[in-house]
């Protein structure tokens, strides 16, 4: 029950399996035509576990290599609080062990960004570059219903690695390259607060198993998208003032509280 308590202080009445699924089913059409990502299968009973407080788990084929695990969860805030907490990793790290920094190329709506994982000894440290990037068309055509960023590795491969800062992180020469990473998010408002549909597939190679990597995807999701709720959370006290901009996937900024 990860999300309960958030959800108990936030929205004096939980939202109905049948009013999210309404939701979800408004916007699946446009999604398919037009977003990046797949569409989760999600039943009935998933629908009750969601508007329970519960993070769905799904694992979903991958095609080659890895599967895709896949996290459906509903959060009682406003959707620029929850996109704030999605996007704001210049103050907060939604991964344990996670360093990274922004590199060329990054403007609103458009991020390169470096990340280096610290494993623990056996396992050598993993790094790579994603391109993080809004779908501007997908929030025009479904009318701003659907939020949809997604990341895939730097179509320069490890040639991108010579943007990043020196020094910047300890065991830099020595990490391996991932070769696929690869997901993003959806948020559908619905029913007062938002749903969260997260997608990740991830092929570390060296010798940690796929198979080990999507297990442990799947199991800190619910995780994941409760520490999505505290920072959306927090929002109305932190972007503020002279906080850097955060844009809409049409570009806009969204207003400091």
């Amino acid at each position: 029950m990860w999300l309960s308590l958030l959800t108990a202080a936030w929205a004096a009445d939980p939202p109905t399996p049948e009013a999210l699924a309404s939701a979800w089913a408004a916007v699946t059409p446009v999604i398919a035509a037009e977003g990046r990502l797949p569409l989760p299968p999600l039943s009935a009973k998933h629908w009750q576990d969601i508007a329970d407080g519960e993070v769905v788990k799904l694992r979903m084929d991958g095609g080659a290599g890895a599967d895709r695990a896949v996290g459906v969860g509903w959060l009682p805030y406003p959707i620029d609080a929850v996109w704030v907490g999605v996007l704001d990793d210049v103050h907060d790290d939604l991964v344990s062990g996670l360093s990274e920094t922004w590199l060329p190329g990054t403007v609103p709506g458009h991020k390169v960004l470096y990340q280096h994982l610290d494993l623990p000894r056996p396992f050598s440290d993993r790094h790579w570059v994603i391109i993080i990037e809004n779908t501007r068309r997908l929030y025009a055509v479904s009318g701003g219903a659907v939020w949809e960023r997604t990341w895939d590795l730097d179509p320069r491969g490890d040639a991108a690695l010579q943007d990043v800062p020196p020094g910047f992180v300890e065991g830099f020469d020595t990490a391996i390259v991932t070769p696929v990473n690869e997901g993003g998010w959806y948020l559908v408002p619905a029913e007062g607060g938002v749903l969260v549909v997260y997608q990740v597939r991830t092929v570390v190679g060296g010798n940690i198993p796929d198979e080990l990597i999507v297990r442990y995807a799947l199991a800190t999701l619910d995780e994941l998208i409760a520490h999505v709720g505290e920072l959306a959370a927090r929002a109305p006290n932190h972007y503020v003032g002279d906080h850097y901009g955060i844009v809409r996937p049409d570009g806009a900024e969204i207003p400091r509280w």
